[in-house]
């Protein structure tokens, strides 16, 4: 006899996916990102429940509106797709730079990728064979996975805690960022990444680009007081 699945269950999975998929794989980016992420946490919270809040009712909705003979089969795919969102945001989180600000090694981390790939065969077996131990252990696989998830922040949240932090009064922002003055403005136009030698080479090769940025100034020797772009500017 297949399980049933109750509203308490649907619901208990799409915390599950929100936790282990969005909340904690955040918190852990946001406190170890500093240089992309300089807004308090609690300019992101407003975003962040919203998006929480939708993956619990669409993972919540679509395991009960879909026809009774296919809910276990539904709810087995979620808590697989559950538990690899904790695998790569957990065990496998940062790995290849992405989520670290670090530089990929893809070759250093190709035993990471083999790990990655043999764990999700694994949950593919455990969805077609083991669907009933899935559905038995359900909750205490989730709590575990999901406290393990939680855990995780301690290491981060160390080092946040370790950072020399001013108490300054402003941060980047979007805002006024389009408006021009009526009076007088002035552009700086930057070429992202585009090497200064290159464009004296360019202008040295062909003069006649000088007429072509009449009434413009160039800096060759500017230099960036941030390492990043988006703070940098």
């Amino acid at each position: 006899m297949k399980p049933r699945t109750s509203w308490t269950q649907a619901l208990a999975v799409g915390l599950f996916l929100a936790a282990v998929g969005i909340i904690f794989p955040f918190g852990h980016i946001y406190l170890l990102n500093t240089t992309n992420l300089t807004l308090p946490f609690s300019v992101h919270l407003q975003g962040l429940v919203l998006l929480g809040s939708a993956v619990v009712l669409l993972a919540t909705l679509v395991q009960m509106v879909v026809p009774r003979r296919a809910r276990s089969a539904v709810r087995a795919g979620l808590l697989a797709l559950g538990i690899f969102l904790w695998a790569e945001t957990t065990l496998f989180m940062g790995d290849f730079g992405f989520l670290m600000d670090g530089e990929m090694d893809w070759d250093g981390n190709r035993h990471l990728l083999y790990l990655e790939i043999l764990l999700a065969v694994v949950l593919v077996v455990a969805v077609i064979g083991a669907r009933e131990f899935l559905f038995r252990r359900a909750g205490l696989i989730m709590l575990i996975l999901t406290v393990s998830a939680a855990a995780n922040l301690y290491g981060p949240w160390r080092a946040d805690q370790g950072r020399t932090k001013l108490d300054v009064q402003h941060t980047f922002t979007k805002k006024g960022v389009f408006d021009l003055s009526p009076e007088s403005n002035v552009l700086i136009f930057i070429l992202d990444t585009y090497q200064t030698d290159v464009f004296a080479d360019i202008v040295a090769e062909d003069p006649s680009w000088r007429d072509v940025f009449d009434g413009f100034t160039y800096f060759p020797d500017a230099t960036s007081a941030f390492s990043k772009t988006y703070a940098s500017v």
